[in-house]
C-alpha cells in the first residue's frame, strides 16, 4: 500500500509539473515589456530560478491586472495565478530573489486557503442504533456483524481505488477515473449498513469513528476524480486519502486491543 501511495504522488507531482501550472501561467500573463527570458523546456533545477527571479519593475502592477482579469477555471489556475502574483508583489519590498521560510510558509498558507475539498457526512452517535446491552453476548453479536460487514465489502470491493489513480495518472486519461465513481456507491452502503449495526454504548464512540472515517474516505475519492482535470484538489484528496487510511489503521488497532481487553 505504501507504495502505491510513493507512485500517485511522485507521478502526480510529474504531472502537475508537466502541465505547467506555473510556467504556463507565467508565459501567458506576464507583460510583453519585461526581460525575462521564459523557456518551456526547463530541465534539473533550472525550474528554481525561474520561480524566484521575478521582475522587480513598474511591470508587477501590470502583471498583477493581467492575472485578475484572466480566466481561472479551476484551482490549479486559481493557485497557479496567486501564487505568480502574491510573489511578484512580495518582491516589490525586498533587495533578494530569495524566497525565505517565513514567506514559504504564508504563500503555502495562502495557497492551502483556496483548496476546498469534498465533505463528507458528519455523523453523530443520533445516527447509530445504541444499545444499553453491553454484555458479553452483545459484544459478540456486535463484533460478528461488523465483521461480516467488512467481509462483504472486501468481496464486493474488488478494484482498489489507488490502482485506478495510478494507472490514471500515469496514462493521463481521465477516463480511468470512471471507475471510482462505483467505489464511491460501494464505500456510501458500506456506511450505511454499519449506521445499522446494534452497537452496545460502551463501543459506540469507537464505531462512530469508524463510519466517519468511511465517510471522509468516500469524500476524498470524489476529491480525487479530478487528478487530472483539477491536479491541486486531485492531490490534496488524495493526501487526505493517505491521513483518513492511517486513521483507519489505528481504528483497527484499538479494536483489537478493545476485543483483547474483553
Amino acid at each position: 500500500m505504501n507504495k502505491q501511495f510513493k507512485k500517485i504522488l511522485s507521478v502526480t507531482l510529474a504531472l502537475i509539473v508537466g502541465f505547467g501550472i506555473i510556467f504556463f501561467a507565467w508565459k501567458s500573463t506576464a507583460p510583453a515589456g519585461n526581460k525575462v527570458s521564459f523557456e518551456p523546456a526547463i530541465s534539473g533545477d533550472s525550474w528554481k530560478g525561474s520561480l524566484l527571479a521575478v521582475p522587480q519593475t513598474s511591470s508587477i502592477k501590470n502583471l498583477e491586472q493581467n492575472v485578475a482579469g484572466a480566466e481561472a477555471t479551476t484551482t490549479t489556475d486559481i493557485i497557479a495565478r496567486e501564487l505568480l502574483v502574491s510573489y511578484a508583489l512580495a518582491q516589490q519590498n525586498m533587495s533578494t530573489t530569495t524566497l525565505s521560510d517565513a514567506e514559504a510558509q504564508a504563500l503555502a498558507q495562502m495557497l492551502v486557503e483556496k483548496i476546498k475539498l469534498p465533505q463528507g457526512v458528519v455523523y453523530s452517535t443520533k445516527n447509530l442504533v445504541m444499545s444499553s446491552d453491553n454484555s458479553d453476548s452483545s459484544f459478540a453479536a456486535y463484533a460478528k456483524r461488523v465483521g461480516d460487514i467488512m467481509q462483504a465489502f472486501s468481496t464486493a470491493h474488488k478494484t482498489n481505488e489507488l490502482a485506478i489513480v495510478a494507472n490514471a495518472i500515469t496514462t493521463k486519461d481521465e477516463a480511468e477515473l470512471r471507475g471510482l465513481a462505483i467505489i464511491i456507491t460501494e464505500y456510501r452502503g458500506l456506511q450505511k449498513s454499519l449506521l445499522a449495526v446494534s452497537t452496545p454504548s460502551l463501543v459506540a464512540p469507537l464505531h462512530l469513528r469508524l463510519v466517519q472515517s468511511y465517510s471522509n474516505i468516500e469524500a476524498a475519492i470524489i476529491g480525487m476524480q479530478k487528478i487530472i482535470s483539477d491536479p491541486v484538489i486531485g492531490l490534496a484528496a488524495f493526501t487526505q486519502y493517505k491521513k483518513e487510511s492511517n486513521i483507519l489503521r489505528t481504528i483497527d488497532a484499538e479494536y483489537q486491543n478493545y476485543t483483547s481487553s474483553q
